[in-house]
C-alpha cells in the first residue's frame, strides 16, 4: 500500500529529526571511532603468549555470554536509572578498565599466581559486561521515541552508524599501531597503545 509506505517514511524522517535519536546516533558514532588496542592485543595473545585457537575461542564465547548477562542485569537493576548519569559512570569505568591488559603485558599476573589464560578470561568478562551496559540504554531510548512499526529501521540507522564508526576506529588504531612500531614480532610499545586507547575513551564523555 502506497499510503502505508508513505506514512512509514514520514514517521522515519520525523524520528530521525528527533534530537534524542540523532544525538544518540552521533554519540555511538563518536564512541566507535575511538582507537583501541584490540587487533594488536590479539596478536600479543596468539604470538608471545602462545594462546591456542581453542583458548581464544573460549575467550570469545565467554564475552558473548557476558554480553547476554549484561542485558539481563541492566533490565533488572538499571532500567529506571538516570540515563545521563548512568552512561557517564559507565564510560568512565570503561575507560579505566581498558588499562587492565597492562597487567598482562607487564606480566604482573604471573607474579600474582594467575595464568595468562584465566586472567584474559576475567578481563573479557569485565570488559564485555561493561560494554553492553553502554549500549543498552541508548537502544531503549530509541525504541521508546520511535513510532510503531519503524523501530527496526531506526535500529538499522544505529547499527549503520556503529559499523561505520568501528571501521574508522580500526583504521585509526592501525595507523597508531604502525606509528608505534608494533608488529606481530614487536610488542615493545603495546603498553603505550593501550594507554592511548584508554585516554581517548574519555573523549565521548564530553558529549554526555
Amino acid at each position: 500500500n502506497v499510503q502505508d509506505v508513505k506514512k512509514q517514511l514520514e514517521d522515519i524522517w520525523i524520528t530521525i529529526q528527533d534530537y534524542r535519536v540523532n544525538f544518540l546516533i552521533f554519540f555511538m558514532f563518536i564512541v566507535g571511532s575511538m582507537p583501541n588496542a584490540g587487533s594488536a592485543f590479539t596478536n600479543f595473545l596468539l604470538g608471545p603468549l602462545k594462546f591456542t585457537d581453542e583458548q581464544y575461542m573460549y575467550i570469545g564465547t565467554v564475552g558473548i555470554i557476558c554480553s547476554a548477562g549484561g542485558i539481563w542485569i541492566y533490565r533488572q537493576f538499571f532500567r529506571k536509572t538516570n540515563l545521563r548519569v548512568f552512561v557517564l559512570v559507565i564510560m568512565f569505568l570503561s575507560a579505566i578498565l581498558q588499562l587492565i591488559p597492562l597487567i598482562l603485558v607487564s606480566r604482573l599476573n604471573l607474579k600474582w599466581g594467575i595464568s595468562d589464560f584465566w586472567f584474559s578470561i576475567g578481563d573479557e568478562v569485565v570488559v564485555e559486561f561493561v560494554s553492553i551496559l553502554v549500549v543498552m540504554p541508548m537502544l531503549i531510548v530509541c525504541a521508546k521515541v520511535s513510532p510503531a512499526n519503524v523501530e527496526g529501521t531506526i535500529y538499522s540507522f544505529l547499527t549503520m552508524s556503529s559499523n561505520i564508526s568501528m571501521a574508522i576506529g580500526e583504521s585509526i588504531s592501525a595507523i597508531l599501531t604502525a606509528r608505534l612500531g608494533i608488529s606481530v614480532t614487536n610488542f615493545k610499545n603495546l603498553w603505550l597503545l593501550i594507554v592511548i586507547s584508554s585516554i581517548t575513551s574519555f573523549v565521548p564523555v564530553y558529549f554526555v
